[in-house]
């Protein structure tokens, strides 16, 4: 199930189709402009920018026992401490001390930072930047849609090219939690009501409860949002992929760790055993090399029934699957 999470987040940074509108930016720019930080006798607030992060308690023993679930988009107050423990299952994490709707809590610090306020990355190849430089260009790319935690002292600044971000994603390669980084602050959604519909859409695209996201979805278009068209293909790309999910669960892949070279351009597809139907999430170059992780043979009802051996394979952050034939082994 691992491997398919990743696939739907790329699947959702590289397919969901943008609607490039001015209104969006305009919007955006406005919101980023109001944005003041809110430092009261409570705490500072901050964002959750993971959805489905849990809320912990401190036990008799000093462990952190989960205690509740925090939405995306809340704005816990930080109550101004931060430390490391150990959580029941044995794990040593970071916890801030937070309060939320009235109720005190420790919260894990990669899916929260203080002094921020909620954005996402609203077009595709956002380009994350080490520092506030055009200079400073990374490797890493921001997977469309992802929610990020903007820092309050560049929300407040609308002259500056960059926003400063903290963000989450099992796409990023090098480490899946981001702190104190950038983006351009064209590629940022800052509009409260769009940022309140599509958090409530990829919200609906994590349910797996037929009803209910299809509830959630519609709630989400039927928003004051510029993003209702993005939300409904949105809604459309989760249906296909949970028809993959299903479909993934009758095969049992083989783990391994193999070097591959890219001899011509190939697809990396959504799904193996399936050339004609399965998604193109990403396209490797000639020359390109990567590392294969699973391996399957299986039969292609598409393809006569032909049996063929399929590898999953990863570039950096472009992943899928293809044909062993497709590629050279090293």
């Amino acid at each position: 199930m691992n491997v398919l999470k990743k696939i739907f987040v790329s699947a959702v940074a590289a397919a969901v189709i943008f609607c490039s509108c001015t209104k969006k930016e305009v919007d955006s720019a406005a919101s980023a402009a109001a944005v003041s930080e809110k430092e009261t006798a409570a705490g500072i607030q901050g964002v959750v920018y993971v959805t489905k992060t849990g809320l912990y308690i401190e036990n008799d023993e000093g462990k952190m026992k989960w205690a509740a679930e925090a939405a995306l988009g809340d704005l816990p107050y930080y109550l101004g401490e931060k430390k490391e423990a150990q959580r029941t299952d044995g794990q040593k994490r970071t916890f801030f001390y937070v309060e939320l709707n009235g109720n005190r809590y420790w919260i894990q610090d990669y899916s929260y930072e203080p002094r921020t306020t909620p954005g996402f990355i609203m077009t595709k190849d956002a380009v994350l930047y080490k520092s506030a430089s055009l200079t400073a260009a990374s490797d890493e790319i921001l997977p469309q849609y992802l929610p990020v935690a903007v820092y309050n002292d560049f929300a407040k600044d609308p002259g500056g090219k960059f926003f400063k971000i903290a963000a989450y994603s099992s796409e990023f390669y090098t480490t899946w939690t981001i702190k104190e980084k950038f983006v351009k602050r064209d590629a940022v959604e800052m509009n409260e009501e769009n940022i309140s519909a599509m958090y409530l859409a990829l919200a609906a695209s994590e349910s797996r409860n037929d009803t209910i996201r299809a509830e959630l979805f519609q709630n989400a278009i039927e928003m004051d949002s510029s993003y209702s068209l993005d939300i409904a293909d949105l809604q459309n790309l989760t249906e296909i992929i949970i028809k993959e999910e299903t479909f993934m669960q009758t095969l049992s892949p083989e783990k391994i760790n193999e070097p591959v070279l890219i001899e011509a351009d190939i697809d990396l597809k959504s799904v193996p055993c399936r050339r004609k139907s399965a998604r193109v999430l990403h396209t490797l170059k000639e020359g390109s090399s990567a590392t294969a992780t699973l391996k399957l043979v299986c039969s292609d009802p598409e393809n006569d029934d032909s049996e063929a051996e399929w590898l999953y394979i990863q570039n950096k952050q472009k992943k899928g699957w293809v044909t062993a034939d497709e590629v050279k082994r090293q």
